[in-house]
């Protein structure tokens, strides 16, 4: 590579700041319906339970956050 040139690189996503799961689930859905993660990657990172229907799932979720093991969807 000559002198002064430069390589730029730009990936999705980023290993963010602080604890993940206090991350608005509504944007966590967004991330999982924009392919950015996956629902299984938002339920083990950010404790957010997305249906198998790509819904959220607000009870579940807010049982998995309060450290409930049974999160399962209604």
């Amino acid at each position: 590579m000559p002198p002064r040139d430069a390589i730029r690189l730009e990936l999705p996503g980023g290993g963010g700041v602080g604890d993940p799961r206090p991350r608005d689930p509504p944007r966590v859905l967004e991330d999982v319906l924009d392919g950015f993660i996956t629902a299984e990657d938002a339920e083990r990172d950010y404790a957010v339970v997305i249906d198998a229907q790509g819904r959220l799932d607000l009870a579940a979720t807010a049982r998995l956050r309060k450290g409930n093991a049974s999160a399962d969807t209604v």
